[in-house]
């Protein structure tokens, strides 16, 4: 019924309040593991390979990835941090930031690519972005191919099909392995900042403060993309 509707937004609320506060004073339980929840994209091209360290130098903290489209997974005690791009603050969850997600023109090694001048550019649903990244009327000026999904952008240009925007977040393992380059002289832009959530209660314990920091070091190291194309965008 729709009384029952209203009465129910704020008894979620308070459920929610109250798996905050216990969770901001519960000891955790010697080999429970922890679960870290993050959008699967993030989960398995930054996410996964960051902890990769730490859990050879931690092995006795089990850690678990889950799904996350939001901070309800920690609302509702099912993960004890939630990875989530633009939640800067929330009103019961201790916000850390992590990494900035830079975008910027990036192609295949010269080796087995046009010249990134004549090439083609790959966008999926991200023009504005290249707008920001091509400033003047760049972007419109020249030839496009767009793709229903990005990782398919990304493997034309890894393939030396053209120019795509390359995440420094999502295409790390490219980037590493030097499937893709960024273009000698074009800017990066801002595509999204990460921050990491959960009960503020829980950053002063010893497993939580050791991910986050661990987290918060390997956000600020970044992605090296010394490696530059000579021709530009």
């Amino acid at each position: 019924t729709d009384a029952g509707q209203r009465y129910l937004i704020p008894l979620r609320a308070a459920f929610d309040a109250i798996s905050i506060a216990t969770q901001s004073v519960a000891p955790r339980t010697t080999g429970a593991e922890m679960v870290i929840a993050a959008p699967a994209d993030f989960a398995v091209n930054w996410l996964l390979p960051t902890l990769g360290g730490f859990r050879a130098t931690h092995p006795s903290l089990e850690l678990k990835l889950a799904d996350a489209t939001g901070p309800d997974v920690v609302l509702r005690g099912r993960a004890a941090i939630a990875i989530l791009p633009g939640l800067s603050s929330h009103p019961e969850l201790a916000a850390t930031h992590l990494v900035d997600d830079r975008r910027f023109p990036a192609t295949a090694p010269a080796t087995s690519a046009p010249p990134a001048g004549d090439a083609v550019l790959l966008t999926a649903d991200d023009e504005q972005l290249w707008r920001q990244a091509l400033p003047g009327g760049g972007f419109d000026t020249r030839p496009h191919m767009a793709f229903a999904r990005r990782e398919l952008a990304v493997r034309a240009a890894e393939l030396g099909r053209g120019v795509v925007l390359a995440s420094s977040v999502e295409d790390a393992a490219s980037l590493m392995a030097g499937r893709l380059v960024p273009v000698d002289t074009a800017p990066d832009v801002l595509a999204a900042s990460w921050y990491a959530l959960c009960p503020p209660g829980r950053l002063s314990c010893p497993e939580e403060r050791a991910v986050l920091d661990w987290l918060v070091q390997a956000g600020a190291a970044g992605v090296p993309v010394e490696t530059k194309s000579p021709t530009a965008a």
